[in-house]
Protein backbone atom coordinates (compact mmCIF):
# COMPACT_ATOMS: atom_id res chain seq x y z
CA UNK A 1 0.00 0.00 0.00
CA UNK A 2 0.97 3.65 -0.63
CA UNK A 3 1.06 5.82 2.82
CA UNK A 4 -2.34 7.90 1.11
CA UNK A 5 -3.75 4.45 0.81
CA UNK A 6 -2.92 3.95 4.31
CA UNK A 7 -3.88 7.17 5.76
CA UNK A 8 -7.42 6.76 3.39
CA UNK A 9 -7.48 3.32 5.51
CA UNK A 10 -7.31 5.06 8.90
CA UNK A 11 -10.24 7.74 8.19
CA UNK A 12 -12.38 6.29 5.81
CA UNK A 13 -14.65 5.06 8.87
CA UNK A 14 -15.51 6.58 12.29
CA UNK A 15 -14.50 3.69 14.08
CA UNK A 16 -10.78 3.51 12.56
CA UNK A 17 -10.21 7.46 13.03
CA UNK A 18 -11.10 6.79 16.72
CA UNK A 19 -8.89 3.95 16.49
CA UNK A 20 -6.01 6.33 15.48
CA UNK A 21 -6.42 9.42 18.03
CA UNK A 22 -6.86 6.99 20.70
CA UNK A 23 -3.34 4.88 19.54
CA UNK A 24 -1.50 7.86 16.98
CA UNK A 25 -2.24 10.84 20.23
CA UNK A 26 -1.04 8.44 23.20
CA UNK A 27 1.15 9.49 26.15
CA UNK A 28 1.25 6.21 26.98
CA UNK A 29 3.19 3.93 24.69
CA UNK A 30 0.31 1.50 24.31
CA UNK A 31 -3.20 0.43 25.29
CA UNK A 32 -4.85 -2.63 25.89
CA UNK A 33 -7.64 -4.01 23.50
CA UNK A 34 -9.93 -4.07 26.30
CA UNK A 35 -8.80 -0.55 27.16
CA UNK A 36 -9.11 0.73 24.07
CA UNK A 37 -12.89 -0.89 23.49
CA UNK A 38 -13.71 1.39 26.72
CA UNK A 39 -12.21 4.10 25.55
CA UNK A 40 -13.52 4.01 22.25
CA UNK A 41 -17.04 3.24 23.54
CA UNK A 42 -17.11 1.14 19.99
CA UNK A 43 -17.93 -2.41 20.54
CA UNK A 44 -15.46 -5.27 21.24
CA UNK A 45 -16.47 -6.37 17.84
CA UNK A 46 -16.11 -3.84 15.81
CA UNK A 47 -12.96 -3.01 17.90
CA UNK A 48 -11.57 -5.98 16.92
CA UNK A 49 -11.77 -6.21 13.46
CA UNK A 50 -10.42 -2.90 13.13
CA UNK A 51 -7.41 -3.48 15.36
CA UNK A 52 -6.71 -6.55 12.69
CA UNK A 53 -6.96 -4.74 9.41
CA UNK A 54 -4.94 -1.94 10.75
CA UNK A 55 -2.18 -3.91 12.20
CA UNK A 56 -2.04 -6.15 8.44
CA UNK A 57 -1.54 -2.66 7.01
CA UNK A 58 1.31 -1.89 9.56
CA UNK A 59 -0.20 1.09 10.97
CA UNK A 60 -0.07 -0.44 14.69
CA UNK A 61 2.01 -2.89 16.39
CA UNK A 62 0.79 -5.83 18.35
CA UNK A 63 2.25 -7.73 21.33
CA UNK A 64 1.17 -10.19 24.05
CA UNK A 65 1.23 -10.53 27.07
CA UNK A 66 -0.28 -13.94 28.60
CA UNK A 67 -3.65 -13.50 27.17
CA UNK A 68 -3.33 -9.93 26.92
CA UNK A 69 -3.06 -8.16 23.73
CA UNK A 70 -1.50 -4.35 23.66
CA UNK A 71 -1.51 -2.27 20.79
CA UNK A 72 0.67 0.51 19.91
CA UNK A 73 1.09 2.81 17.04
CA UNK A 74 3.37 2.00 14.45
CA UNK A 75 6.47 4.57 15.33
CA UNK A 76 8.26 3.98 12.24
CA UNK A 77 5.20 4.28 9.73
CA UNK A 78 4.91 7.31 7.38
CA UNK A 79 1.41 8.24 9.14
CA UNK A 80 3.33 8.86 12.03
CA UNK A 81 5.29 11.18 10.49
CA UNK A 82 1.47 12.92 9.25
CA UNK A 83 0.37 13.39 12.92
CA UNK A 84 3.64 15.09 14.10
CA UNK A 85 2.99 17.62 11.36
CA UNK A 86 -0.63 17.85 11.46
CA UNK A 87 -0.14 18.38 15.20
CA UNK A 88 2.36 21.45 14.26
CA UNK A 89 0.36 22.99 12.22
CA UNK A 90 -2.70 23.04 14.49
CA UNK A 91 -0.59 24.32 16.93
CA UNK A 92 0.56 27.09 14.62
CA UNK A 93 -2.65 28.07 13.68
CA UNK A 94 -3.45 28.39 17.14
CA UNK A 95 -1.12 31.32 17.77
CA UNK A 96 -2.04 32.94 14.89
CA UNK A 97 -4.87 33.30 15.37
CA UNK A 98 -4.26 34.10 19.53
CA UNK A 99 -1.63 36.81 17.74
CA UNK A 100 -4.87 37.82 15.82
CA UNK A 101 -7.52 38.30 18.87
CA UNK A 102 -4.89 39.86 20.61
CA UNK A 103 -3.41 42.74 17.86
CA UNK A 104 -7.55 43.09 17.10
CA UNK A 105 -8.33 43.50 21.00
CA UNK A 106 -5.41 45.89 21.20
CA UNK A 107 -6.35 47.85 18.26
CA UNK A 108 -10.00 48.34 20.15
CA UNK A 109 -8.98 48.87 23.41
CA UNK A 110 -6.78 52.23 22.21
Amino acid sequence: MTNMTDLAVIVASRVKAEIFRLLFGLRRPELHFREIVRQSGLSLGTVQQELKGLTSVGLLKSRRDGNRVYFSANPHHPARSIRRETKRREELERRRAQAQANSQSYGHSH
